[in-house]
């Protein structure tokens, strides 16, 4: 009986983490998308996850919207939306 109530408890706990699991696989999935593209482009490693990064509102947004403001923020020279405005 009580190997049983642990096979439940496992199995419960199992289902509960599958929604956290699939979150994280699809931030995962929409950093890789933006990740290669910046990587191809030439930036490096490091600041190919600082561009997408910075798009971590922007998850829903399309590749497009998502990849331009990643270039606008690694961008030399440029201002980015959080230097906007700034001298």
């Amino acid at each position: 009986m009580r190997r049983k109530r642990e096979e439940a408890r496992r199995r419960a706990e199992a289902r509960r983490q599958r929604p956290l699991a699939r979150a994280a696989s699809k931030a995962q999935a929409a950093d890789e998308e933006l990740i290669t593209p910046l990587r191809l482009l030439g930036f490096s490693a490091a600041e190919a996850r600082q561009g997408a990064a910075m798009c971590e509102s922007l998850r829903e947004a399309p590749i497009e919207q998502r990849l331009r403001r990643a270039l606008s923020a690694l961008a030399p020279g440029h201002p980015t939306p959080a230097r906007a405005g700034t001298p």
